[in-house]
């Protein structure tokens, strides 16, 4: 039997990720209209990790935000790519992990949602993907992560500072489901 990567496109995640989604909904219920609030009313320019098929991404950018949006997988974006016709999206196939990342730009808003982080294989990972987002953070940014749980190695560079030096503050925030969201406000 030939082993197919997790993310080609004959992969199991690339052919499932939006019907897995549809049946797991009420579970994550809310979570787009979470992020929308973070982003606010008015305009304004959003990075995400771990775009996949561009559910939040396209979601958001509807609501009137300019989204650039990370993945790895050229499988994923391709699916995402299909949805965004017309709408404010710049898709980029890089790993959010990468310590020489750069996008171009400083964001106010930087999302790593349905469980981005936890699809990380260790802790290093993690703190490297905080580190990205830390430069991408734009002065008075804000950083949010969905995640199942936080481990003591994540708190440890959320909220003592290895990732996010100089933070002004770290809240967890319970979403339905018992899903907790992270939210660091970077230093102004």
């Amino acid at each position: 039997m030939r082993e197919i990567d997790y993310y080609h496109p004959d992969g199991l995640s690339c052919r499932l990720y939006d019907v897995i989604h549809e049946a797991i909904a009420a579970e994550i219920r809310g979570d787009l209209d979470f992020y929308a609030g973070l982003a606010g009313t008015a305009p304004t320019r959003v990075l995400e990790f771990g775009t996949g098929t561009g559910r939040i991404a396209c979601g958001l950018a509807e609501r009137g935000h300019a989204v650039t949006g990370l993945d790895r997988s050229p499988a994923m974006l391709a699916l995402a790519l299909a949805k965004r016709a017309g709408l404010a999206i710049r898709l980029i196939q890089a790993d959010f992990t990468r310590p020489d990342l750069d996008v171009g730009e400083r964001f106010p808003l930087v999302l790593a949602p349905f469980y981005a982080l936890n699809h990380l294989p260790d802790d290093d990972s993690v703190a490297a993907a905080l580190a990205t987002a830390r430069r991408h953070l734009q002065p008075g940014g804000l950083f949010a992560a969905h995640t199942m749980g936080v481990s003591e190695a994540m708190k440890k560079v959320l909220i003592i500072g290895g990732g996010f030096a100089g933070c002004s503050a770290a809240h967890l925030l319970t979403l339905q489901g018992g899903w907790d969201i992270t939210l660091i406000d970077s230093a102004p």
